[in-house]
Order: structure tokens, then C-alpha cells, then sequence
């Protein structure tokens, strides 16, 4: 099996929604592929941390009040960055900023 089709079968191999010979066949791979393995590995993980996490409810509004921020005249949906070391595109040196 090639490693595409194998990564494309990751998340139901890990939620063990696979035949018996496809379940198999992937692991068949896993035992002979190191990079197909380590991908396994990282989204075993991701997929677990976030079945930990559990449901999370938005607050209350929440997508209307971002509809409302995205679509309100002049106003910039993503807030300057608050950290100093972090130049805004205005404060960065002349070689750096876009040509008009």
C-alpha cells in the first residue's frame, strides 16, 4: 500500500472504523514505514488531546458578534499585535514593506 492512500486511512484506522484487513494492511505499513509512523504518531496524539478537551460551548452570540466585527464598516477584524518586538508593516524597514 502506498503512503498516501495509508494516510488518507490514518483517522479511521485510529478510530477503528476499518476492516479487519484493512486494519491489516495499515499496519502492515506502520511496521515497515517510518515516516507513515511518525504521522500516525502525531495524529494518534492530536486526536486523543482532543477528546480530553471534551465539548466546548462558544459564548453566547459568538457568531454573530464576529459576523458583526468582519462586516462593520472601517474597522480592522484582527486586533494589532500587542507584542513590541513585532513590527507592524508601517514600522518596518524600507526594503521590507510592500511596493505600491
Amino acid at each position: 500500500m502506498e503512503c498516501n492512500n495509508v494516510r488518507e486511512e490514518l483517522v479511521a484506522y485510529i478510530d477503528n472504523e476499518l476492516s479487519s484487513m484493512g486494519k491489516d494492511t495499515i499496519e502492515a505499513h506502520l511496521a515497515n514505514c517510518k515516516e507513515c509512523a511518525a504521522e500516525h504518531d502525531k495524529l494518534k496524539t492530536t486526536i486523543e488531546s482532543t477528546h480530553k478537551v471534551g465539548a466546548i460551548q462558544p459564548i453566547q452570540n459568538w457568531w454573530k458578534a464576529l459576523q458583526e466585527r468582519l462586516y462593520a464598516p472601517d474597522s480592522d477584524p484582527v486586533p494589532p499585535a500587542t507584542d513590541p518586538n513585532v513590527q507592524t508593516p508601517s514600522a518596518a524597514p524600507r526594503d521590507l514593506q510592500p511596493e505600491k
